[in-house]
């Protein structure tokens, strides 16, 4: 939160109230003011911190405060890593909002700024904004980039994974852990398999692992239901198994599962069905390869046998005029003799000749159907790996984002679009800040998640709210505990309260819910910045910047310069 948001008067002392408190839940620290910033460049860079001893175990969230000129990473139980940084300098600002890690290179040199080395790279925008190892001047110094210590980028690049969320913002928040009715639960629908398969945790093939199957919930309103009882699906208990006297070992057997864990044994089958057709396309290269290689040999041969046909054909006649000019009967039966067995020899090679060009027109088929089945085997190898892909997306985590300036739901997966419909959200002229929820961990043996909060944006929300709370604090006949407290959880909560979420969106997203997908909330639109491998990004300053950026490098490409 910027403190240039913070009202003075009566409404000041609320907002700033807020402020702190949202503040403190970082590391206890105190809001950065620019003379703190400027004492803090003239001293050497704090030292990184870490907490080496407590081994992750949840997504990490990191958040990069501008005006602290510090980076903060978080797990679910709090700061894991910390880090002085280097942001943009003046005229190159480092954009602010939700971005995450879209790539990483140990080794990169930057294609806009004299080839200089950015070692353990890791992209945030398709426009060149990233995280690496760099100089620390202790002030920001940057064409954009967000510098950090060498051996700390290091460390750091070997915790972060694709889509790692990074919120970049003025001051600092640390995520918060946060409850809500409208927060995403796992919806735990069932899939009965009875057919053996070769996958021993899921049980599931063919259709009943397609993820878009429909999928009834459990029924939880029977009180002899427990997450361990058998489901059927439509939600009917299985019945128990009576004992029979015939061999069971045949008996079809009922697994219950999850829409994501059938996602998981669709992404499995599909994987080996990419396997075995590449196998399969790399065979057909050679079968074609070896008919292309039959075809020369038999087409080299051809023209030694014509011309070895020709030769015995002139000798031949050559022989018969020599037999006609014989002076001697001698002479002349050695010359027939030999233009009798010339003449086989020539009658042999033409056959040869003839059976060669047979030959050459029965190969050239034969190249013609291979060429043909190496396509098809191509073919068959590009749709599997297409497969493959598309399944191996259903098991990533899923994002969502709500806009209020387009009243639109976004949903990605894998780092590609899924869906986007139409949502409600109640008040929609009043502000709703930007804020981002992220699945931490799951609960309950995966009946349930535990969601944090960062709140990236919330000035507008409180200056909106402060008015209101200023007015209910001077009635005289409200009792304090009426009173609302407004806090940074109390502003992620009541974002949570505007929004109403269809119910088609809830049926593709609870159904895939796991550890690190996210939902964010804002009242911008996405980002230009938003685009092929890339999660949602918004942008809450320096969207102007991308889109020009965007601009040069569309002009450049034009021109042949990059």
């Amino acid at each position: 939160m910027q403190n240039g948001a913070l009202r003075r008067g009566s409404t000041a002392s609320i907002i700033s109230s807020v402020a702190l408190a949202a503040a403190s839940a970082t590391l206890s620290l105190p809001l950065w003011s620019h003379q703190a910033h400027a004492q803090a460049t003239k001293n050497k860079a704090p030292a990184q911190q870490s907490r080496p001893d407590v081994a992750i175990t949840s997504p990490l969230v990191a958040v990069v405060s501008i005006g602290r000129q510090r980076v903060t990473f978080y797990d679910k139980n709090g700061a894991v890593a910390q880090s002085p940084v280097s942001s943009g300098m003046r005229g190159h600002e480092t954009p602010q909002g939700v971005f995450s890690v879209i790539g990483k290179e140990v080794e990169h040199n930057s294609n806009l700024y004299n080839d200089a080395s950015m070692p353990f790279m890791q992209r945030l925008t398709w426009s060149g904004v990233a995280m690496h190892a760099g100089a620390l001047p202790g002030y920001p110094a940057s064409h954009g980039c967000i510098r950090l210590p060498y051996g700390f980028a290091e460390r750091i690049f070997k915790m972060t994974k694709f889509n790692t969320r990074v919120v970049i913002m003025q001051g600092e928040v640390a995520p918060m852990p946060i409850s809500h009715p409208n927060l995403f639960q796992p919806k735990l629908a069932e899939v009965s398999a009875s057919a053996p398969t070769s996958d021993a945790t899921t049980g599931v093939t063919g259709d009943l692992a397609r993820p878009d199957r429909p999928q009834p919930s459990f029924r939880l309103d029977d009180p002899s239901t427990t997450p361990d009882t058998p489901m059927m699906l439509g939600g009917r208990l299985a019945k128990p198994e009576v004992a029979e006297a015939t061999d069971t070992s045949l008996r079809p057997q009922k697994t219950v599962i999850s829409p994501l864990q059938a996602a998981r044994a669709q992404k499995q089958a599909a994987v080996e069905r990419s396997v075995v057709a590449a196998k399969t396309a790399d065979t057909a290269k050679l079968v074609h390869k070896a008919s292309l290689a039959e075809v020369g040999k038999v087409f080299r041969g051809i023209g030694p046998a014509e011309s070895t046909q020709k030769k015995l054909e002139a000798k031949a006649k050559q022989l018969e005029r020599a037999a006609t000019l014989a002076k001697t009967d001698e002479l002349k039966e050695k010359a027939l003799a030999d233009h009798a067995k010339t003449v086989a020899e020539a009658a042999a090679a033409a056959t040869a000749a003839a059976d060669a060009r047979t030959l050459l027109v029965e190969r050239k088929k034969a190249v013609t159907v291979s060429l043909e089945a190496a396509k098809d085997a191509e073919k068959a190898r590009v749709a599997a790996l297409a497969e493959a892909k598309a399944a191996e997306r259903l098991v990533d985590p899923i994002s969502v984002f709500v806009s209020r300036k387009t009243s639109r739901l976004y949903i990605r997966q894998g780092r590609t679009p899924v869906t986007d419909m139409a949502i409600t959200i109640k008040d929609p002229q009043k502000p709703i800040g930007t804020h981002v929820f992220t699945v931490m961990e799951p609960t309950d043996g995966g009946h349930g998640v535990l969601w944090n909060v960062v709140n990236v944006d919330a000035a507008g929300v409180l200056q909106a709210e402060a008015p209101a709370q200023a007015k209910n604090k001077n009635k005289k006949d409200e009792k304090p505990a009426q009173r609302q407290t407004l806090t940074a959880a109390g502003v992620g909560a009541a974002a949570l309260d505007r929004i109403v979420f269809p119910p088609e969106a809830l049926a593709r997203i609870t159904p895939y819910l796991q550890p690190a997908s996210s939902l964010i909330i804002s009242d911008l639109g996405l980002s230009v910045e938003t685009g092929l491998g890339t999660d949602f990004v918004i942008q809450t300053k320096g969207e102007a910047d991308s889109i020009e950026s965007q601009r040069r490098w569309a002009e450049e490409r034009r021109n042949g310069s990059r």
